[in-house]
């Protein structure tokens, strides 16, 4: 009898386990498909000429065309005093102090792209009803602000970011609250980083006794976002800097949210709740393209060679830092990004 209820017992979790693979593939194929529905598209995208994506475009005298089967996420972290949906107006909706598009090519590796945030692009401002009242020329982080809720601050983000990468596709947007870090950080037990830098805030004090340069320390909470959030706007670069210490992080997060996930796979859909519920994640992916893609990422080798940082210059402008991309340079990695070569 007791050699029996033991037996039952490992069936019953056999099945279990079973059950919750099956659950799983299921949730990803669902994913997939839906990702793969181009009618829904933020952005439709064209190609680097102006013209439609199928159409070859001239590089360096060769033909190109635009890689199909690319899904490109919008990920944006916003900077702003209380969660994504209090009682904002447009022009002080936040600004997105992290911007990046994530590439997932299926029959490569995932790509992870930068935009710094000060990034000079053209800028929609729009009114309480949405109707665009002028265009400028402004830093892209403060593109999300203008405008007249979430859903039309992240059109215009995709929009202008779009415009910057070339004329791309943007299928999905995730936007994350700056204080969502530190639920995330604490759900993989913490991220182990080495500070490259010493950095201070806006006030130019120390934020941490550990933030000392050529410390590792392992973040808990608090200390996560204060990591990949905090700079001195009055050190020159220090939005480049920060740039630079949100990539480190990304690299050590992801593979140790990718181990948590693999022993418990609905571990993910427990963090999107967790957001989700204190107003800290604001998503047009269902959950099972979410899980989907971030599946994709984690088994594609991801590393800091996957984290590409658009090429350009910073400048001092009349006020604030302005960074100008090298549009040659930059046409160059979209073509290796996006793009193969006719054969």
């Amino acid at each position: 009898m007791k050699h029996r209820t033991i037996i039952n017992i490992f069936t019953g979790l056999a099945l279990a386990a079973a059950v919750a693979v099956i659950a799983l593939i299921s949730i990803i194929l669902t994913g997939k498909s839906h990702l793969y529905n181009a009618a829904d598209r933020i952005v439709q995208g064209n190609n680097c000429d102006g013209g439609k994506t199928n159409e070859a475009v001239i590089f360096n005298r060769e033909p190109y065309v635009y890689k199909k089967g690319l899904i490109n996420i919008l990920i944006l972290g916003i900077d702003g005093e209380g969660n994504l949906y209090d009682n904002h107006s447009p022009g002080d909706m936040g600004q997105s102090d992290a911007v990046y598009v994530v590439s997932i090519d299926t029959q490569s590796k995932a790509t992870h792209v930068g935009i710094p945030r000060d990034t000079m692009t053209t800028i929609e401002m729009s009114d309480k009803d949405g109707n665009t009242v002028a265009v400028n020329t402004g830093q892209v982080t403060l593109q999300y602000g203008y405008g007249q809720d979430i859903q039309q601050c992240t059109s215009l983000m995709a929009k202008s970011v779009s415009g910057i990468l070339y004329n791309i596709h943007i299928d999905r947007v995730v936007v994350l609250s700056v204080n969502s870090i530190a639920i995330i950080n604490d759900a993989v037990g913490g991220v182990t980083v080495t500070i490259e830098n010493d950095f201070t805030d806006e006030s130019g004090e120390v934020l941490d006794e550990a933030f000392v340069k050529g410390n590792t320390i392992h973040l808990t909470g608090e200390q996560a976002r204060l990591f990949v959030q905090e700079r001195d706007c009055n050190v020159a670069e220090s939005a480049m800097d920060r740039l630079l210490r949100q990539e480190q992080y990304m690299q050590a997060l992801e593979p140790l949210l990718y181990k948590k996930v693999r022993k418990n796979p609905f571990l993910i859909m427990k963090i999107i709740k967790e957001l989700k519920s204190n107003d800290m994640l604001y998503t047009d992916m269902t959950n099972a393209e979410i899980v989907y893609v971030f599946f994709q990422i984690a088994e594609s080798d991801f590393n800091m060679d996957s984290i590409i940082t658009i090429p350009g210059k910073v400048k001092k402008g009349i006020r604030y830092e302005e960074y100008y991309t090298d549009n040659e340079s930059l046409k160059k990695l979209i073509m290796q990004i996006f793009y193969l070569p006719v054969d």
